[in-house]
């Protein structure tokens, strides 16, 4: 157990240095802070690469990820395409029958090829971010000991930390506005706490089988629903209203999710049970 904690040490305080090591690159380089900034590349490999590096240091620790990186079982991957699509609908169509949303910019057609298209990348870009936050880290906390509830609480806010540079400086600052028009910091926080809510499913859905796989599809059906839909017009929010309405950052949504991940728990709990 000392091994592990000194290791989630290592791990936390490399990833969250990460980013702002990131920026002070960017500006040692006299770059701009973009997605395609040096800066913004060590921010996107330091989870992973820490993850990497610190597994194959451990013969016993190379044996467990190992297991992470098996398909598991097939039953597994319906929620995990399923769950964001479901919350992000089923938000929408609340908000446009409170009044708040507009669905008349929608383009089902634009909608569906924005998603095709973006697909590959996000299975990509989320089999690196997986492997570090579900296929490592997860289960080191719950090598720990910790209760569920610290497990959900530590990964979310780890998660939502190392974002924390990419919506200050990397991420454009018009692209945020789309989102939400706040300020940026208001903006960071808020993800932080849906970062939090969302790490229950998907903590509880890598350990229904061990398998990060279905993870990297959650995450990957969540990236190419809720972003085009939140930015592509497709469904503008009155303002002030999206805290409550957003598909990515709102209230509903993110009860929806959380509540689609205690749901998970519960049956986890009740076929040890049985």
């Amino acid at each position: 157990m000392k091994d592990t904690r000194a290791n989630v040490a290592i791990f936390a305080g490399a990833t969250l240095a990460s980013g702002w090591i990131g920026v002070g690159l960017n500006r040692a380089l006299g770059e701009t802070d973009s997605m395609n900034s040096p800066g913004t590349l060590l921010w996107i490999l330091t989870p992973s690469a820490t993850s990497l590096a610190l597994t194959a240091t451990d013969a016993k620790l190379r044996t467990a990820v190992r297991r992470s990186w098996a398909p598991g079982r097939i039953r597994t991957y319906l929620p995990a395409a399923l769950l964001f699509p479901a919350a992000a609908g089923a938000t929408v169509l609340t908000g446009r029958a409170l009044g708040w949303i507009d669905l008349s910019g929608l383009q089902v057609k634009g909608l569906v090829s924005t998603m095709g298209r973006d697909a590959p990348g996000a299975v990509v870009k989320n089999i690196a971010e997986e492997a570090a936050w579900r296929g490592w880290l997860t289960p080191r906390l719950e090598e720990l000991g910790l209760p569920d509830s610290a497990v959900w609480l530590l990964s979310g806010l780890l998660w939502g930390l190392w974002h924390a540079p990419y919506y200050l400086f990397f991420l454009d600052r018009e692209m945020v506005r789309q989102f939400w028009d706040v300020p940026r910091g208001v903006f960071a926080g808020a993800a932080t706490v849906t970062m939090i809510a969302w790490s229950i499913p998907y903590t509880e859905l890598r350990r229904m089988d061990g398998s990060l796989w279905p993870s990297v599809v959650m995450h990957a059906t969540e990236d190419v629903t809720q972003i085009p839909l939140a930015t592509g017009g497709h469904a503008t929010m009155r303002q002030g209203r999206e805290w409550l309405i957003s598909p990515t950052v709102g209230l509903v949504s993110n009860a929806l999710v959380a509540g689609a991940g205690l749901a998970m728990r519960a049956l986890r709990k009740r076929s040890r049970k049985a």
